[in-house]
């Protein structure tokens, strides 16, 4: 028996996909597995596969995860849907990416997964860890001990973005970041950091000081400069999405299909990032950005989907106020359940997870090396 797959690209379900776009034959039964909608029949066999292969029907496993399951194109009744995609005229490339599960190269070096991102933030009002690195000497001796607990990079951070935060001016972010970023290189020259900022200039002259990496959680539409800005310091950027700007983002949340919403969010800004020049980049649908406790759930539930853009994923759970509101628990409380949802994403293929706890996220590592974690 030979299982098929369809993608939900802009539907609730891919049962309305395939009711909409496809005559579904009365053999066909259909199965939830993982957050997608797998088909399968007994009519289909390995035998013919060669000859679904030739016609262009069969379509092998995207972005080389789920590598059993294949996506096969029945009888049409409107265009596929991937035609409506009219307006990223590249990501059809992008969605029949095939091989192994994307890995994350950062500063010339490739990661085994998942990658994990420690939480430096240089801010007196982050909601966890406000005002406890402010200094710079304070800030340098957490990241070397995120950094020998496991930690593969370290988010330098000068502007808390929790919900109801005030922007900070691009003079007062640098002023908290360029110190720490400057003297963290200094004394681990090996080190690999992350600029958490939406400033262009506050990214260019923090890449300037030894950042190679640039995380933004407007995904390049808070700062129209970032994309080029980026492109031209040739580093990583990670693209998020959050709707509004952190002040207003948790008011008058709207959507009629998250998933599909943020998919396609993230589908339009990469390709702008790769019009730009940008040749290394993320995507993070952005947990407690602009979400309800459900819509967080069911990001993290359908994460696997992500993966047919073709980049690395970032998740960023760590301490936020979904886990604290589902199980009463208050901010110092939530690690446990933080590393649990950790673990849910990196079987699910997550490539890079931002933490404050880096001793739980490099246990997690080792066990998911040790139990040789195929991430599908």
């Amino acid at each position: 028996m030979l299982n098929i797959q369809i993608i939900d690209f802009a539907l609730p379900s891919a049962r309305e996909l395939y009711a909409k776009f496809y005559s579904l034959p009365a053999d066909i039964r259909v199965q939830d597995f993982s957050g997608y909608e797998l088909f399968d029949t007994d009519k289909i066999d390995d035998s013919i596969y060669s000859d679904l292969l030739m016609s262009g029907l069969l379509i092998k496993p995207l972005a080389g995860y789920l590598k059993s399951v294949y996506g096969l194109i029945l009888e049409k009744k409107q265009s596929h849907p991937i035609n409506q995609l009219k307006d990223f005229p590249h990501l059809s490339e992008i969605l029949e990416r095939h091989g192994s599960p994307v890995t994350c190269t950062l500063a010339g070096r490739q990661y085994a997964n998942p990658v994990i991102m420690g939480i430096l933030n240089v801010t007196p009002d982050s909601f966890s860890d406000g005002g406890k690195y402010n200094e710079v000497e304070a800030a340098v001796r957490h990241a070397g001990d995120m950094i020998s607990e496991g930690a593969d990079i370290i988010d330098v951070g000068g502007e808390s973005t929790r919900p109801g935060s005030e922007s900070v001016s691009e003079d007062e972010e640098l002023r908290r970041v360029i110190p720490v970023i400057t003297a963290i290189k200094k004394h681990y020259p090996a080190s690999v950091i992350s600029i958490d900022t939406n400033k262009s200039r506050v990214a260019a002259e923090s890449v300037m000081a030894g950042a190679s990496m640039v995380n933004d959680i407007s995904g390049g539409t808070f700062d129209s400069n970032m994309l080029s800005t980026v492109a031209e310091l040739n580093a990583a950027y990670c693209i998020m999405h959050t709707p509004a700007h952190p002040k207003t983002m948790q008011a008058n949340i709207q959507y009629t299909n998250v998933v599909a919403e943020i998919y396609q969010f993230l589908a339009r800004q990469a390709e702008h990032a790769l019009k730009a020049g940008i040749r290394n980049v993320i995507i993070d649908p952005g947990i407690g950005f602009g979400k309800t406790v459900e819509n967080n759930y069911e990001i993290l539930s359908r994460i696997g989907e992500f993966h047919t853009l073709g980049f690395p994923i970032l998740i960023g759970v760590s301490r936020k106020s979904f886990l604290g509101k589902s199980l009463d628990l208050q901010i110092n409380e939530r690690d446990i359940a933080s590393s649990m949802v950790d673990m849910f994403t990196a079987a699910k293929g997550v490539q890079i997870i931002r933490t404050h706890n880096t001793k739980n996220a490099g246990q997690l590592k080792k066990i998911c090396q040790l139990l040789q974690t195929q991430y599908v």
